[in-house]
């Protein structure tokens, strides 16, 4: 399904197995927008401090490792 989406705008997706069943997840972003990477940090750590992240790693049985 996400190589269709990405395929539909033209972009390339490829999942990267690690073989122990972790997939790291990136986001790919146009080197000017930092105005968007700034957002998108801020929403990380407004997750982590309200411990969204905390309990999404506990629900499935994750160690949560956002940096």
């Amino acid at each position: 399904m996400l190589g269709q989406l990405a395929a539909d705008q033209g972009w390339v997706f490829r999942a990267l197995d690690t073989g122990d069943g972790v997939f790291p997840v990136s986001l790919g972003l146009w080197k000017g927008d930092l105005t968007l990477k700034e957002r998108i940090v801020t929403i990380l750590a407004d997750m982590r401090r309200d411990g969204f992240i905390a309990a999404l790693a506990d629900r499935y049985g994750v160690v949560a490792l956002i940096e």
